[in-house]
Order: structure tokens, then C-alpha cells, then sequence
């Protein structure tokens, strides 16, 4: 007990007398959150495009609803809905993504292998038209895959490891949101109104 009190004592007499002493003592319990910051923004390894996957989900069948906290897209029906908030009404329109569009969605989920993602599995949740998030569904061939990813499930993902399906789910979202919020009939609509409470 006595040694370690000195040890003690003296660890603090370097804190105090050498300031980056304590720097070092500091960043090296900062270790895991940094690796934890540089893996997530590393990309995900791409993973090599298995022949038997374009037979079984053929290009020619394939479909996407994609329903997010302020739209819905749904390629079948060819219609976007900008949703309303505070009680204002929903819009909408007629849209169609461009078989260039589609060619690219397909290929991003082709690549990510959408169709071998098993529910439930984290950040995933089971699929619920009712609950907050986003939610996707996929289908090619016969086969129809439904995700939905809570959005306090991304929160929770800042701060462990993220795996690289979660990664490839996130770029699948992104690209398609790009590609409807650069849409000349969406940035038309008119913007929700902001309410103050």
C-alpha cells in the first residue's frame, strides 16, 4: 500500500511538473475512440461480383421503394411523395428514375450482395411500416429484401466499429438520395414550412 502511494504521488508530481507527460497519459486512453473514428471513415472492401448473383436477380425485374423521414420514392408505382410535417399535407408527383439511374442503384446493390443480408441484424431492424427510419425495399428476380435501419440505430454506430455491409447499406442510401434530391421535379416542391413550437 505504501509503494503504490508513493507511485501514486509521483505520477502526479510528472503530470503536474511536465504537462506532456499528462498529454501522453491522455492520448493513450484516447486510443480506441481514434481507431474507432479512422476505421469508420474508411471505406468498405469491395466485394468481387459473383456471376450467379446477376442470374438469380436479373436486371430486368428489378425495383426499389425507398422511404425516408422527409420522402418516399417507389420506382414500381414511378411516384414520389415529399412528405408533410406539422400536420401540412403530403406531395405527390410523378418520377422516374433514368435507366442509367437504375442501372447504378442495381450495381451498388449487386455489389453489396443485398440479397444475402439476413434479418434481423444490427444496425438493422425488423422490418415495421410504423416505426421511424429508413426504410428499403429491394426486389429482383422472385426475391423481395426489406430493410429498415432505425435512425437511432446510426447514433449508437459513431461509437463502435462499423461494419462494412452497414458501410455499403449507408453509400446504397446516399446515391439514391443524391440522385432524387438533384431531381429537377424535387427541388420544385415546395419546402415543408417550419413551425415554431
Amino acid at each position: 500500500m505504501y509503494w503504490a502511494s508513493v507511485a501514486l504521488l509521483v505520477a502526479i508530481g510528472l503530470c503536474t511538473a511536465l504537462p506532456e507527460v499528462w498529454d501522453a497519459v491522455v492520448d493513450t486512453f484516447a486510443i480506441p475512440r481514434y481507431y474507432t473514428e479512422w476505421h469508420n471513415q474508411l471505406p468498405a472492401r469491395p466485394l468481387p461480383l459473383r456471376k450467379r448473383d446477376l442470374e438469380r436477380y436479373p436486371r430486368a425485374g428489378f425495383r426499389l421503394a425507398l422511404d425516408r423521414h422527409d420522402f418516399r420514392l417507389d420506382t414500381v408505382a414511378g411516384t414520389l411523395t415529399r412528405k408533410g410535417f406539422y400536420e401540412q399535407p403530403e406531395t405527390t408527383i410523378a418520377m422516374r428514375l433514368s435507366d442509367a439511374q437504375l442501372d447504378t442503384v442495381y450495381a451498388a446493390v449487386m455489389s453489396m450482395r443485398l440479397f444475402d443480408i439476413t434479418m434481423p441484424r444490427p444496425p438493422f431492424i425488423p422490418y415495421d411500416s410504423t416505426q421511424w427510419g429508413t426504410r428499403l425495399t429491394v426486389r429482383a428476380g422472385g426475391t423481395t429484401r426489406r430493410l429498415q435501419r432505425g435512425e437511432s440505430d446510426q447514433v449508437v454506430l459513431l461509437s463502435r466499429l462499423v461494419p462494412d455491409d452497414v458501410k455499403r447499406f449507408n453509400g446504397l442510401i446516399a446515391t439514391i438520395d443524391r440522385m432524387v434530391r438533384s431531381d429537377s421535379a424535387f427541388r420544385a416542391l415546395p419546402r415543408p414550412k417550419v413551425v415554431r413550437i
